[in-house]
């Protein structure tokens, strides 16, 4: 049954190659999944719902903003002109925040647009959560195997964050930590 298939799938596409069928066989399961009314309403929402959260992000980056500028203007501050600095963003607030590789000069680089970033929350909401937990998967794999590197990356954590709890360790400890950003790019 499963060569008949595949055989008439041939015949009706004119393909050789399996994994071209399937992906074509992908292709008209998402063309027919993408037109259909409840998979549209879900879309829906899912845009609706992640726009919430991006424009709760935005004001709380502005809010923020606003605090340090306030901050600088009272003598409080650091004295920096980077009065727009977040201390400790988070995803959402980084990609809000990103500029365009592709131009040609960072002075010229564009921000995202509202279209663009919102591709990257879904991006990362659907695909984001696999590629953590398998990475996640085999790191704690790698750390069980291997006893001598669960003590070097504890060192280099205590190196950069010592006394932290947790909780406290921001993006900024976690880019100083040359031992684990090595680790994680092995794993």
């Amino acid at each position: 049954l499963k060569d008949e298939f595949l055989q008439a799938i041939q015949d009706l596409t004119g393909y050789d190659d399996v994994a071209l069928i399937f992906f074509l066989l992908l292709d008209m399961v998402w063309i027919y999944t993408r037109w259909s009314p409840s998979w549209r309403r879900k879309l829906r929402l899912a845009d609706e719902s992640s726009a919430r959260i991006i424009a709760h992000a935005q004001e709380q980056m502005e809010q923020q903003k606003e605090d340090q500028a306030k901050k600088n203007a009272l003598g409080g501050g650091s004295g920096s002109s980077e009065a727009s600095a977040i201390t400790n963003p988070s995803l959402l607030q980084l990609i809000l925040d990103a500029q365009d590789p592709d131009e040609s000069t960072a002075s010229c680089r564009r921000m995202l647009n509202k279209v663009e970033v919102l591709s990257e929350v879904k991006t990362i909401s659907i695909a984001g959560f696999e590629t953590s937990a398998t990475t996640i998967t085999w790191a704690l794999f790698a750390l069980v195997k291997h006893p001598d590197i669960q003590c070097r990356l504890a060192d280099d954590i205590e190196k950069h964050a010592p006394s932290l709890t947790v909780q406290d360790i921001t993006i900024h400890h976690v880019e100083k930590m040359e031992y684990l950003n090595a680790f994680f790019q092995e794993v």
